[in-house]
């Protein structure tokens, strides 16, 4: 459905065109080819994609249903329809093909197993691979910008998505440049250590959180806790973040002020949900909301989870109305915020490893297989 038209396919193979003002049938395209299954407008509502049960896709134009692309898919091959331009089409073998609406082009990259993901600047991201690979995706291609020696266990991207950090898991933080691949700067730490971007610096724990320089030079502890910080998150604004560690501590730092909370239980991942509490995974899957209150932190759990969540992360309006989605293996369930109503989403979605929100309008998914897209709303208002 868009704004002006609602399209509706048959089982017979017939899609049919409405307008929206009188439900008045304006076209009608029969497909020969089986059963209508899925059906999606451009983002201009200019094109209609229609695929039908036995893997013939087509796009046509609108209001007239014209075929402007038509294509029989192999076997096994399944779609999925952006809200942003694109469409895409994944084959078994995992290989990912980007269609363009309105283009006769088709962009393709191989197989990408993402095991971390992270937001730059417009709808671009960027990613590691299993091979240890620092990757960036934008306008329909992936390109490689670095390979890395030691493996990556964190990244972390500035805000005009100019020069990365990575940590990796024998204690050392790194910055490139992301145009010429190259490193800038590199610094011992801890074990395992996390980086955020805090007031458009660069953050990163040595047991306590850290404030950094340009070239990695340290500044005294913001936050200093009792066991080694393990998961950090910063606030919307930039300028508070939420500190937590193994041991089951919890700290939140605004402008030299610091509230603490008990947890009890190792935490995997935090996640700032806004500027004054966050949610936070823990290492049996459990997940917790942590509300600052004046000079303390108050943990409780929240229950109708299912078991075994491994990763989440989230996107919020202008207030705090938003939504959050968590990844558990094979699929990854939509929550809103802060009403805590669970979605699955469906589709093909296999051995999923981490979900992330490019805007208020796309989810990509990282799976075993590639990349997927999924449109989403999140409310501007409260």
């Amino acid at each position: 459905m868009s704004d002006a038209f609602i399209a509706a396919g048959t089982e017979r193979g017939d899609l049919f065109l409405f307008e929206v003002d009188g439900l008045r049938r304006v076209a009608r395209f029969g497909t020969r080819s089986g059963a209508i299954v899925q059906i999606s407008f451009s983002p201009d509502s200019k094109q209609v994609f229609a695929r039908s049960d036995q893997q013939s896709l087509f796009l046509l134009g609108v209001p007239g249903l014209e075929v402007q692309q038509e294509a029989v898919l192999p076997p096994g091959v399944t779609c999925t329809f952006g809200d942003a331009g694109y469409g895409f089409l994944r084959e078994p073998e995992g290989r990912l093909i980007q269609i363009r609406y309105q283009s006769d082009n088709a962009a393709s990259f191989d197989d990408h197993s993402a095991k971390i993901l992270r937001r730059g600047t417009g709808s671009s991201f960027f990613f590691v691979g299993d091979d240890n690979s620092l990757n960036q995706w934008a306008d329909g291609e992936a390109r490689v910008l670095t390979r890395s020696n030691d493996p990556i266990c964190d990244l972390a991207v500035n805000d005009q998505a100019t020069i990365i950090a990575t940590g990796h898991n024998q204690g050392m933080v790194r910055l490139w440049d992301m145009d010429s691949g190259q490193e800038k700067a590199e610094a011992m730490t801890a074990i395992y250590p996390r980086v955020v971007v805090l007031q458009g610096q660069w953050a990163w724990t040595n047991g306590s959180l850290l404030m950094m320089g340009p070239n990695l030079n340290a500044t005294p502890p913001l936050v200093d806790m009792v066991a080694p910080i393990s998961t950090l998150a910063v606030t919307p604004s930039g300028n508070r973040i939420f500190a937590g560690t193994a041991a089951g501590e919890l700290a939140f730092w605004e402008d030299g002020s610091v509230s603490t909370g008990q947890l009890g239980v190792p935490m995997t991942q935090l996640l700032g949900v806004a500027e004054d509490r966050a949610l936070i995974l823990t290492g049996d899957g459990r997940v917790f909301l942590a509300v600052r209150q004046e000079d303390r932190l108050d943990v409780g759990e929240l229950g109708g989870f299912p078991q075994g969540l491994i990763h989440m992360d989230g996107v919020f309006g202008s207030g705090e109305s938003g939504l959050i989605a968590f990844t558990s293996p094979h699929r990854v369930m939509l929550t809103t915020y802060p009403q805590f109503e669970h979605t699955w989403l469906t589709g093909g979605l296999e051995q999923a490893h981490c979900a992330l929100f490019m805007g208020t309008r796309k989810l990509v998914i990282a799976q075993e297989s590639g990349f997927l897209v999924h449109s989403v709303s999140v409310s501007e208002k409260n």
